[in-house]
C-alpha cells in the first residue's frame, strides 16, 4: 500500500465500525463510515472510495440491496465491496456474491483477517489499475496513445462539438533528429515536447500520441482565439527549450500546429482533419508556426 487508500466502513452498529476501524488504522488508508445504505450511497457520490466494507443486516435496505445499486452506477461499479456477516450458510455466501461482492469477511470480525483480506483487494486493484494504465498511455511518453485519445474524444466532441478545438502537432525536421543524433535522442526530444504541452494545458484538455512525431490536443469550451493563444503557448515553449545530449551539446527543436473548430463538423474526425489540413499548411509556410481555420 504505497499510497493512500479511501475505504468505506458501513454498519448501523458503531461498535462494528470502531472494531473494522481499529483494525485497518494505518498511514496508508483513510477510513470513513456511513451508518446505512442510505447514507453510503450519498456518500459514493461525493467521495471516490477504493474498498467498501459492508454489513448484510441494516435498517431500511440491507447490504445485498445496497451493494446492487452500487455496481449499477458505472461511478462506482469496479469498487470492490466486502460483505461483513455473521452468516455463512451456504445461501448468504451465494447472495452476496451474486449482488456483487468480491469476499466476505465473517462476524465476530478478527483484526488479523480483515487486514489480511483487505490488503489483498489493495493489492489486486493496484494491479488493475496498472494494468488500465498501461493500456491507455503510450509507453514513451505516458500521455494517451491513440485509442484512449479517440475514445475519450468521441465523448467530448458528442458533449461539446460546436464549441471544441483540436489541436494537431508535429515536430519539425524530426527525421534529421534521428538521423543525425539517433533514436535514443529522438525518443528524449518526444519526451521533453510531451511534458511541455502538458505544462500549457488547460483543465479539462486531453492530449495524446497518435503515431511517430504526431501529438494531438482537444480543447472543450473553447472559442478560435484561445485555442491559437493555446497553440502558440506550447509553440514557443517548445521553441525556447533546449535538450541536453551527451558531451553538453544542446538541441533545440520546434512544432507545427495546426487548428481546427468544431462548428459544423458533424465527426471527430472531420474536425481533426481541419487541424491536420492546417498543420500541413504551417509546415508549407516555413514550419515553426500555427495556422488556423474555422469552418463556415
Amino acid at each position: 500500500m504505497d499510497e493512500q487508500q479511501r475505504i468505506l466502513i458501513i454498519d448501523d452498529d458503531p461498535q462494528n465500525i470502531k472494531v473494522a476501524a481499529n483494525a485497518l488504522r494505518s498511514p496508508e488508508l483513510i477510513i470513513g463510515f456511513a451508518r446505512s445504505g442510505a447514507e453510503a450511497l450519498e456518500r459514493l457520490e461525493d467521495i471516490p472510495f477504493d474498498i467498501i466494507l459492508m454489513d448484510v443486516m441494516m435498517p431500511g435496505m440491507d447490504g445485498y440491496q445496497v451493494c446492487e445499486k452500487i455496481k449499477a452506477n458505472p461511478r462506482t461499479a469496479n469498487i470492490p465491496v466486502l460483505f461483513l456477516t455473521a452468516h455463512t450458510d451456504e445461501e448468504s455466501i451465494e447472495k452476496a456474491y451474486a449482488s456483487g461482492g468480491v469476499d466476505y469477511i465473517s462476524k465476530p470480525i478478527r483484526s488479523r483477517e480483515l487486514h489480511a483480506r483487505v490488503k489483498s483487494q489493495l493489492r489486486q486493484l493496484k494491479l488493475i489499475r496498472n494494468m488500465e494504465f498501461l493500456a491507455t498511455r503510450d509507453s514513451l511518453t505516458g500521455i494517451y496513445n491513440r485509442r484512449k485519445f479517440f475514445e475519450l474524444g468521441e465523448a467530448m466532441f458528442a458533449n461539446h462539438g460546436d464549441t471544441l478545438a483540436a489541436l494537431m502537432i508535429d515536430v519539425d525536421h524530426f527525421k534529421e533528429i534521428n538521423d543525425n543524433h539517433g533514436h535514443q535522442t529522438g525518443d528524449e526530444v518526444l519526451k521533453t515536447i510531451a511534458l511541455a504541452i502538458e505544462s500549457k494545458l488547460p483543465k479539462g484538455a486531453i492530449l495524446g500520441r497518435l503515431g511517430g512525431e504526431e501529438f494531438a490536443v482537444l480543447l472543450p469550451l473553447t472559442s478560435p482565439d484561445q485555442g491559437v493563444d493555446v497553440a502558440e503557448s506550447i509553440r514557443e515553449e517548445i521553441a525556447s527549450s533546449k535538450l541536453l545530449l551527451p558531451g553538453g551539446d544542446t538541441l533545440a527543436c520546434t512544432v507545427s500546429i495546426g487548428h481546427g473548430t468544431g462548428k459544423d463538423i458533424l465527426s471527430l474526425d472531420g474536425l481533426l482533419k481541419v487541424a491536420d489540413d492546417m498543420l500541413y499548411c504551417a509546415k508549407r509556410e516555413g514550419r515553426n508556426r500555427t495556422r488556423l481555420r474555422t469552418p463556415v
